[in-house]
């Protein structure tokens, strides 16, 4: 290196330039289902980095209000592991799990925990500060529908077809809810 105002020698000073990740998690689950459905929870992880970022880890915290999940939870935790996500991409997963019955709602949190080798900020979720780095999906948990079926004003075999039927129910009711035996025809 030479100095343009001496026009001598300079002191070459060694540089060292670290590569940084910009991660960023989002997270999404059913907004709404009945005690006993799947809930479906989708994490993405994008790096909008201009180098590859490796060695992700991502922690899922299971809620206490959901059950069987899709993926093996330990102690209510699941670690994602991404190899390696290059710049200006972004991977996704998915796994499901049941809404437990007598809840009202599923809050899913989870965080990045480790990227390039080295962990970032703290290991926890209420302890991660940068909101890129966290992401939670809240479910509401309806009760499963009682059906009562009054005002049949007709026998009714099998095959016959009924032209009015009340039901009356403490929740949402769908097709899937109608007793053994009876099914809906929208014609």
């Amino acid at each position: 290196v030479t100095d343009a105002n001496t026009c001598q020698g300079a002191a070459i000073k060694a540089l060292q330039v670290k590569s940084c990740t910009d991660l960023i998690l989002t997270k999404t689950a059913t907004d709404e289902v009945c005690e006993g459905a799947t809930i479906t929870y989708t994490l993405k992880v994008r790096n909008n980095a201009v180098v590859a970022a490796t060695d992700i880890r991502v922690i899922d915290m299971l809620p206490s209000e959901v059950e069987n999940p899709s993926e093996t939870f330990t102690a209510g935790v699941y670690e994602w592991q991404i190899a390696s996500l290059p710049a200006g991409e972004e991977t996704e997963f998915t796994f499901t799990a049941k809404a437990k019955s007598g809840e009202t709602s599923a809050e899913n949190k989870a965080f990045i925990a480790y990227a390039n080798g080295g962990m970032i900020e703290n290991a926890s979720y209420d302890a991660t500060e940068q909101a890129v780095h966290k992401a939670s999906a809240a479910t509401t948990i309806l009760p499963k529908a009682t059906l009562e079926v009054t005002n049949a004003t007709q026998i009714i075999c099998e095959g016959d077809q009924i032209t009015e039927i009340v039901i009356t129910s403490n929740a949402p009711v769908t097709v899937d809810d109608l007793p053994d035996g009876l099914t809906f025809d929208e014609t």
